[in-house]
């Protein structure tokens, strides 16, 4: 009777490994399931955000000219990597599911690529903050001296800066003496524009009245830097996360594509 006694205890150890190796996989799989769930909304978030620049951020284009075709690309590239993301995440998490040995190997090609480009990316976004900052710099004073004439219909330089003032809080370009020497000075003889006033309606605002309650003695240049940084810290943390978890997601889908063969 003792000769049997190896034998069940051998089949036992297998059984007990067995096991554990089973429920490592279904720690990977609900692992994958959630990576990839938060990768999907990193892609929502990004889909939002290109979106926003795209549609929400046409009154800074309009400003900045020929140029604006630089800004907006940021927003065609966060709404394209922000569908292919909301794509793969809803792509990972059915196959983690359904354990499809096709669907993850698309997976992980397509995410490896994607992680890549968003490398290369990155690098480039650096250049372009500076870049468009230049820009700003260069050719937003210009457009305010020579293109603003105030409340004009259908005057589309105008009309933009009127909301920048009015939705940032913020007249002129560094502040409201960049009127001086403009074609809006020199057409109306006033000091600055109703968009520079905190409340347009008011009697106080009457283009001479420079007084910090009356008038935004911010300037735009500042508000539209800010605006732009907080939302590239926004997108660069949302592709920071979703970057991370790329990473971590492709591993998860490697050990998944192996076990499933």
């Amino acid at each position: 009777m003792w000769s049997h006694e190896p034998r069940a205890s051998s089949t036992l150890s297998s059984t007990e490994s067995w096991l554990r190796l089973r429920n490592f996989y279904t720690c990977l799989k609900y692992m994958m399931f959630c990576f990839n769930t938060i990768i999907f909304v990193s892609g929502g978030i990004l889909l939002g955000l290109g979106i926003w620049i795209r549609y929400g951020g046409i009154l800074f284009s309009k400003i900045l000219g020929s140029y604006a075709v630089h800004f907006l690309n940021i927003g065609y590239f966060c709404i394209v990597v922000g569908l292919m993301l909301t794509v793969l995440g809803f792509l990972g998490c059915l196959g983690a599911m359904k354990e499809s040995r096709f669907l993850l190997l698309m997976f992980i090609m397509t995410m490896m690529a994607i992680f890549i480009a968003k490398i290369a990316a990155a690098v480039l976004a650096l250049a372009f903050t500076q870049m468009v900052e230049g820009i700003l710099r260069e050719k937003g004073p210009k457009s305010l001296k020579e293109y603003y004439v105030d409340n004009v219909k259908d005057d589309a330089v105008s009309g933009s800066w009127n909301s920048v003032m009015q939705r940032l809080k913020c007249c002129g370009f560094n502040n409201y003496t960049d009127f001086s020497n403009s074609v809006f000075v020199n057409k109306t003889g006033l000091l600055y524009p109703k968009a520079c006033c905190t409340t347009p309606d008011s009697s106080v605002c009457d283009g001479r009245n420079i007084n910090s309650t009356v008038i935004f003695m911010k300037g735009c240049f500042v508000s539209m830097r800010e605006t732009l940084q907080n939302h590239s810290l926004v997108i660069g943390g949302a592709t920071a996360a979703a970057t991370a978890l790329e990473l971590a997601s492709i591993l998860v889908a490697m050990v998944l594509f192996i076990k499933v063969n």
